[in-house]
């Protein structure tokens, strides 16, 4: 039996597998409405601030450290003699010496108080007025003297600075010399004199500080009582020396 090769069967195509039908897309679901209270949230109430109390205890606490803070800043204190001029008021010292010198050697009451053995006013001779007039001159010197002594003494209590040396004692030779001029007024009776030509003196002193050196009227009597101190231990030093020596 023959066979023709043009009835040969052709090799099979492999046919492709059957893709799956596509499923069908899903209804898009309606959405459930959410339950909830849409409720217009309540007004904030307005907020109070607490007071807070202060007691008198830190009130006094705060008061003593602010005092306590002030007191850590230190102020220079202003110096007792704050010019550098001192020529006229050499010239207002040399004024009032030459008027006490003038009415010492004119032999004036009120300057030389010299009274008789009944207590009436004597007539001094020359040389008593000259002796006298020494005498001033001395007095001037060694009270100006014991009023820079009274400057140094304020200078040790309120550790304040003196200044320049010159003015302070150039104006306490002139305060001296015109609180010597109240003695001028003459007095008869003896011990009303004495008592006048000691405190008078002392009270321009003590007025004649504050005018000079624009002080308060503490310092200025600070000053008084310093030159009076001073003034006590030359006096006891002078009749130690005296009693020693004789």
């Amino acid at each position: 039996m023959t066979t023709d090769d043009s009835f040969d069967q052709k090799p099979e195509t492999p046919r492709d597998p059957e893709a799956p039908a596509p499923a069908p897309a899903p209804e898009p679901a309606t959405p459930t409405p959410l339950d909830i209270d849409l409720a217009p949230e309540p007004e904030e109430a307005p907020r109070v601030t607490p007071k807070v109390e202060r007691s008198a205890t830190a009130d006094a606490s705060a008061k003593a450290a602010s005092t306590a803070a002030a007191a850590d800043v230190v102020r220079p204190l202003r110096p007792i003699v704050r010019g550098t001029h001192y020529e006229w008021v050499l010239a207002v010292a040399g004024c009032g010496a030459a008027v006490l010198l003038g009415a010492a050697l004119a032999g004036q009451r009120g300057v030389m108080p010299f009274f008789n053995a009944d207590g009436t006013p004597a007539d001094p001779a020359i040389v008593d007025r000259i002796f006298h007039s020494l005498k001033l001159l001395l007095r001037i010197a060694l009270g100006s003297s014991c009023l820079v002594a009274g400057a140094y003494f304020l200078q040790l209590l309120d550790r304040r600075p003196v200044g320049d040396l010159r003015v302070l004692a150039s104006r306490m030779l002139a305060i001296t010399a015109l609180a010597l001029l109240a003695t001028l007024l003459p007095i008869e009776h003896r011990l009303l004199k004495q008592i006048y030509d000691v405190l008078v003196p002392l009270v321009a002193i003590w007025a004649l500080m504050m005018l000079f050196f624009r002080v308060k009227p503490r310092d200025a009597g600070i000053i008084l009582f310093g030159g009076l101190v001073a003034l006590t231990i030359l006096s006891l030093g002078s009749q130690i020396v005296a009693f020693a020596v004789t």
